[in-house]
């Protein structure tokens, strides 16, 4: 199921979302990790808008954000549902 759900996430993001594809580092069919190195506060950035649409248009069940101070980048966990 949640293969299917990592299926859904790509195409969507292919289709609708091509501009958010840049952040994305990595990804199984459990999550998918963005990195934003953008001179934005969180949130700011309108790549990354579709994360924030209620309902979600995206099959996310949760987020995690962490900004690493070090490296200047906000990582994005999106859990799949």
């Amino acid at each position: 199921m949640r293969n299917d759900s990592l299926n859904e996430f790509n195409s969507l993001v292919d289709s609708h979302y091509l501009s958010m594809k840049g952040y994305i580092v990595s990804s199984n069919s459990k999550k998918v990790i963005l990195e934003d190195y953008e001179n934005y506060a969180w949130g700011k950035n309108e790549d990354l808008n579709p994360l924030f649409e209620k309902p979600s248009p995206l099959p996310i069940k949760s987020m995690d954000v962490e900004y690493k101070e070090r490296d200047c980048v906000f990582l994005i966990t999106l859990h799949l549902k």
